[in-house]
């Protein structure tokens, strides 16, 4: 596993001491008013038969290089302790791979422990998301204005880089004039259209808050 110092230095390079990261884990945590998969499972009727998500949400955590490492040994400690290579929810959840055969008592245990790591940074760590109704946002949004905002993911994507970006610029909380983000994200099917997202807002000449966008991967 590499060590966060050394992401949070190749994402980013500064002088020693002013290097601040914001690892973002991309969760595209879709609920369902059904599952999708079963066989007993009725589709969404407004979509043709193909399921649409009751809802969708991205959410991750902000904070500087020192509390990342800060956080990355009690977190390595505990996976070790219960002989897992890494937390991961799905298959948790599901009892699967490394997790299968255990417990409800050592999920609850488990995810209690490493919950318990990231309260430990107190306000030193952000928690942040954004969450989308997508079948309401489907029938209210018209077809242009879900072109200009996107799908569900970009559309929840952006307004998560945007919440960031606009609290860095305003120098709310511990924030300093010169501070950046980057954004790590779990690598899925939408990865260039989240990757096309960070650079137009990055880049884009009217929005005032691109310079506090960094890199994404």
């Amino acid at each position: 596993m590499i060590p966060i110092r050394e992401i949070a230095s190749a994402l980013n390079p500064a002088r020693k001491g002013r290097r601040f990261l914001a690892i973002y884990r991309l969760f595209c945590d879709e609920s369902y008013d059904n599952d999708p998969n079963a066989p007993s499972a009725v589709p969404d009727h407004r979509t043709d038969g193909v399921h649409v998500p009751a809802t969708f949400v991205v959410s991750g955590f902000l904070a500087n290089e020192d509390t990342w490492e800060r956080l990355a040994g009690p977190w390595e400690a505990e996976n070790k302790r219960v002989g897992v290579s890494r937390y991961h929810a799905a298959d948790l959840n599901g009892r699967r791979y490394e997790f299968e055969g255990w417990s409800r008592q050592q999920q609850l245990e488990y995810s209690k422990n490493l919950l318990g790591t990231i309260r430990e940074q107190k306000m030193d760590m952000h928690a942040i998301g954004c969450g989308m109704l997508v079948r309401e946002y489907e029938e209210i949004i018209n077809p242009y204005g879900r072109e200009r905002f996107g799908p569900p993911h970009v559309a929840c994507f952006k307004m998560v880089l945007a919440m960031i970006a606009q609290e860095m610029f305003s120098l709310r909380h511990t924030f300093k004039t010169d501070d950046k983000f980057a954004v790590i994200f779990d690598h899925n099917k939408y990865d260039r259209e989240l990757i096309d997202v960070f650079l137009g807002m990055k880049f884009h000449p009217s929005y005032p808050f691109g310079g506090k966008l960094n890199t994404a991967s």
